[in-house]
């Protein structure tokens, strides 16, 4: 995710150049992924170029606009990545990067372990942002477990007073490790 965001501010830099015209901007944002856009949104939220969003939807365009690259998800829509873009001291615009679902799975997901470790990303209300890669039957009744359920309860309830917790949770004679951590610039 940070690679991400690393990227767009980058084009924020050369986008708040005074040299930076508006017929650069859409070259620079026309990347043609599928399930990818980009664009670029004003201070008072009005879409300047790319998809319309919202501030209501996506809690990022709204720290952005007040300095703060951020990473914001919405069940519908996607994975939002927002960055403002500064012209002297002053913020002009915010620059975002959305991940429709299906190029979330595609860019994001990850395994570990040779496939034995699962890895999810959820925002703190427990919605899933980034499933795991290519779950098995066998992976979807382990994170459906009321175990699995319970041990996450519990990290949750740790992750309250620091940065990454962790629990043991044994489940159909196996033992799992349970970890979550927080992600810098995210609500995740």
């Amino acid at each position: 995710l940070n690679g991400e965001i690393r990227t767009l501010e980058n084009i924020a830099k050369y986008l708040g150049e005074e040299n930076a015209r508006n017929e650069n901007l859409l070259q620079v944002l026309e990347w043609g992924e599928p399930g990818i856009s980009v664009g670029i949104i004003n201070i008072r939220g009005e879409t300047i170029c790319g998809e319309n969003l919202s501030m209501e939807d996506f809690f990022g365009i709204h720290e952005s606009v007040h300095g703060h690259s951020s990473v914001s998800y919405n069940e519908e829509k996607g994975l939002l990545f927002t960055v403002p873009v500064y012209h002297e001291d002053n913020i002009k615009y915010v620059l975002y990067k959305l991940f429709e679902k299906d190029a979330v799975i595609k860019r994001f997901a990850v395994t570990s372990y040779g496939k034995e470790g699962k890895i999810a990303i959820c925002d703190r209300a427990g919605q899933l942002v980034v499933p795991i890669q290519d779950p098995s039957e066998e992976d979807r009744m382990l994170f459906q477990s009321n175990t699995i359920k319970k041990g996450f309860e519990a990290v949750a309830k740790k992750i309250k007073v620091s940065s990454a917790a962790a629990e043991l949770v044994e489940y159909k004679e196996k033992a799992w490790f349970l970890f979550v951590a927080e992600i810098e610039q995210t609500d995740f």
